[in-house]
């Protein structure tokens, strides 16, 4: 509550005194939030996929989803950082580059993995599993056209 309580001040302030001093404050305060809802987030999936409490598992998953994305919301992104546009970018990252990050994309997997029991080992894996598994390996080549 006290992040949040500072990341309204600062939101606040940022017309008065411009906006890099509040964004920084504004940024690190929605760090903070967000990696607390990655944890209830988690927490929730984890209750809903050992039986200990399905129902309420994915709700509190459901709400933390929501309440992320409304505070990526807030940090008012630029477009070409955020969104998928299907045009290359000048990065490691396929969609963007902060893409995943943005509209919390492993968040929701995770909760799709539960709350529907899906079983496949890469069920919305936006990364390419020869890179992953063998990033420096003389093999990739090769692998990709099997993969």
């Amino acid at each position: 509550d006290r992040c949040r309580d500072i990341r309204t001040a600062a939101l606040a302030s940022s017309s008065a005194k411009g906006r890099s001093a509040a964004a920084l404050l504004q940024d690190a305060c929605v760090g903070v939030e967000l990696f607390a809802l990655r944890a209830k987030q988690a927490f929730g999936i984890y209750a809903a996929a050992s039986g200990a409490a399905p129902e309420k598992g994915l709700k509190m998953s459901a709400t933390a989803i929501r309440e992320g994305l409304a505070l990526i919301e807030s940090l008012d992104l630029a477009p070409e950082w955020t969104q998928w546009t299907g045009i290359s970018w000048p990065t490691s990252y396929p969609y963007g580059y902060l893409w995943p990050a943005a509209t919390l994309f492993f968040w929701r997997r995770d909760h799709q993995i539960v709350a529907r029991g899906i079983r496949e080992a890469c069920y919305l894996n936006l990364y390419d599993p020869v890179e992953l598994g063998l990033p420096f390996s003389g093999y990739k080549s090769p692998l990709k056209g099997v993969a």
